[in-house]
């Protein structure tokens, strides 16, 4: 796996223009790709994930994540007016979602999502803001900018159905048809259901203890474990790698000084966890990583 910052994206796209991404990461095995989504911080920033480039335009330096595969084998096993099928290596089929050129909402596009997954060999579905290029084709919607915070708020989403044992009416439904840009889709969920919290964390099952805002696979999965020799509290969880910023509302556990989210608001904890980008109303094109305090 490569990662490099500041990376020149003139080889990858079509006119080959002077552009650069803030990052580059390149994989050549599923493992590895799964290591780059499955980071906390990862799934923060804005991505696009692309493979040889030919059909790519950027007009600007991308401000975000730019994933390069160098998986071999890719070939179309489907293809219509709506949507192209991949089958990538020996993985399985992919199959990638324009979001933004049509009215579909976030609650369209991840039920369908949902049910391409239900197939034995569909592996994976990626989302790709929409670009106006030609804006002198009134067909298509003439953006002032792709919706880059959308598209990653898709793929926080999409991950949440795959690895979080999320169902997707549980994301988005009736009520709440399109993801909130603001937060993440996880702790979306928690603010709107804060009759499932505060989680004991020394006695919550691994699937409760996924569903908590600022706890991953690997933090969950390290937890489970290390309770069995002691009691964790705030700093053994900060120290499994726990983003306490975030997972200090939706828990108890000993020497835990913050109020969680029911001796509070939801709303006040929203306003408490909102990105600063978020409160400043800044770009969407704008990246930000969150570290650990």
């Amino acid at each position: 796996m490569r990662i490099e910052q500041n990376y020149s994206l003139e080889k990858h796209n079509t006119f080959h223009l002077p552009v650069k991404t803030r990052w580059f990461m390149e994989y050549e095995t599923e493992e590895e790709l799964r290591r780059i989504l499955h980071d906390e911080y990862f799934q923060e920033c804005l991505s696009l994930h692309i493979g040889g480039g030919s059909n790519l335009l950027f007009i600007n330096d991308y401000n975000g994540i730019i994933i390069h595969s160098r998986i071999k084998g890719i070939s179309i096993s489907a293809e219509t007016d709506e949507y192209v099928s991949l089958r990538v290596g020996a993985a399985g089929q992919s199959t990638q979602m324009i979001v933004g050129a049509t009215a579909e909402s976030d609650k369209d596009i991840l039920f369908l999502s949902s049910a391409l997954y239900q197939r034995p060999t569909m592996k994976r579905v990626y989302y790709s803001g929409y670009v106006s290029v030609n804006t002198y084709d009134t067909r298509l919607p003439a953006l002032k900018q792709p919706p880059l915070v959308r598209e990653n708020r898709l793929y926080q989403a999409d991950w949440l159905m795959r690895f979080y044992q999320f169902k997707v009416n549980e994301i988005v439904d009736d009520t709440y048809p399109d993801l909130d840009l603001e937060i993440d889709p996880k702790l979306s969920w928690a603010l709107r259901h804060p009759e499932q919290f505060p989680v004991d964390i020394n006695k919550a099952d691994y699937e409760m203890i996924l569903r908590i805002p600022g706890i991953g696979v690997k933090s969950a999965k390290l937890i489970i474990a290390s309770r069995r020799y002691s009691k964790l509290g705030y700093y053994q969880l900060k120290k499994i790698g726990v983003v306490m910023k975030k997972a200090q509302y939706f828990i108890t556990c000993s020497e835990l000084p913050m109020r969680t989210v029911n001796e509070m608001t939801p709303q006040t904890v929203r306003s408490l966890l909102l990105p600063k980008s978020a409160k400043k109303k800044t770009d969407e094109n704008q990246l930000s990583f969150v570290f650990n305090d």
